[in-house]
């Protein structure tokens, strides 16, 4: 059949319409029925999202979202799309059961440094499908730093799954155990990491050419990443709405870093209960800067009040600060899924096997969930 695969406008409404209605048995999610960030927004954006369908005449067979955002990869440019939500009536048909690798080589056809982030473990089909598909698919680890030991011990599911963790997290929590044990652990891998510069930590409402001065100097730092100027800032981390939190962080004077965090009071999650979380969107600093900016990070929850901040990081360097900040490690479902072109080309930045690709919760849809 003679498939298209088209931008969304207003006259496919009805046929979208027509085509969640169909799937609404098989996904627990649907196309939005309204266009979304088309073409024209990129005038106004270097980050901008539109979503894309999949035509069989006039009927909708499928839609991607995608995040076109720049990606530096090894110190080049290029236009590259964050891949999101692809759904195909494949699910309900088995007739158009190929069209979930159809719109994946549709995508990286036109944009060959395509990526996803994200996507719940490595297990799930659609990691397995661009796994099958030759891209290269990682996790990004996931660390975690315990802010009010007792309130953690109380209220986070992970912990009270059986009567026995139920009861060693109370009496840990009640007797004052579990805080001198989280906070020795913390403690101990500070220690073992040298002393750092204590940094200032000035909140700011606007992304400004300061932080273009620090994406040109850290830039090269990493072998693939997308692109962190104030203009994608702006984008990726608005700061008007108050929900982001963006901080500009220096050394006697000198600016060299920043962070975007948000905070969150959970209300009954699987994952955090009623804990109140602080995730780190994203951070970038001068070379050598990075631990520092880790220490602010968990200084500034301290600050802001969380029970407990966490980020997802695939920066080797990152996430050795992270850990040395006194952050744990653990389990983590949050996969980097690069294509066959980004991941040769990022190998070929980092002779030295390092891994310098720098992927956290803000690149994709992440920093809408927490």
């Amino acid at each position: 059949m003679a498939l298209r695969f088209e931008p969304f406008a207003d006259t496919h409404i009805p046929a979208v319409q027509a085509f969640n209605a169909r799937i609404a048995s098989a996904v627990p999610y649907s196309v939005g029925t309204s266009p979304v960030g088309q073409r024209a927004s990129s005038e106004r954006s270097s980050v901008w999202i539109e979503t894309m369908l999949v035509l069989d005449g006039d009927d909708v067979r499928g839609s991607v979202m995608l995040q076109h955002q720049e990606l530096e990869v090894g110190g080049e440019k290029h236009h590259s799309v964050n891949i999101q939500l692809p759904i195909s009536e494949g699910l309900i048909d088995r007739r158009y059961a190929y069209l979930g690798m159809w719109i994946i080589q549709r995508v990286t056809a036109e944009y060959p440094f395509a990526f996803g982030v994200g996507m719940g473990g490595l297990a799930q089909p659609l990691p397995r499908l661009l796994s099958a598909l030759g891209w290269e698919t990682r996790l990004a680890p996931f660390l975690y730093f315990v802010h009010r030991p007792a309130r953690f011990l109380r209220e986070m599911p992970l912990l009270r799954q059986s009567t026995a963790r139920r009861l060693g997290a109370d009496i840990g929590a009640w007797s004052g155990v579990g805080h001198v044990a989280v906070r020795a652990a913390q403690a101990a891998r500070r220690v073992k990491r040298s002393r750092t510069r204590r940094l200032t930590a000035t909140r700011v409402d606007e992304w400004g050419p300061w932080a273009d001065e620090i994406w040109s100097s850290a830039r090269l730092s990493s072998s693939a990443i997308s692109v962190r100027s104030s203009r994608a800032l702006r984008a990726l981390y608005p700061l008007s709405a108050e929900r982001v939190l963006g901080f500009r962080l220096s050394d006697r004077g000198r600016d060299v870093g920043w962070t975007a965090l948000i905070a969150t009071k959970m209300s009954g999650s699987d994952k955090f209960g009623n804990l109140y979380v602080g995730t780190m969107l994203d951070a970038l600093a001068l070379p050598g800067y990075e631990r520092a900016v880790a220490d602010s990070v968990r200084r500034l929850f301290d600050d802001i009040g969380t029970d407990l901040s966490i980020a997802n990081h695939s920066h080797a360097t990152w996430v050795d600060a992270l850990r040395g900040a006194g952050f744990f490690t653990g389990p983590s479902n949050y996969v980097v899924a690069m294509s066959k072109n980004l991941s040769a080309a990022s190998r070929a930045a980092r002779p030295d096997g390092a891994d310098r690709i720098h992927v956290t919760r803000g690149d994709g849809d992440g920093r809408l969930h927490l």
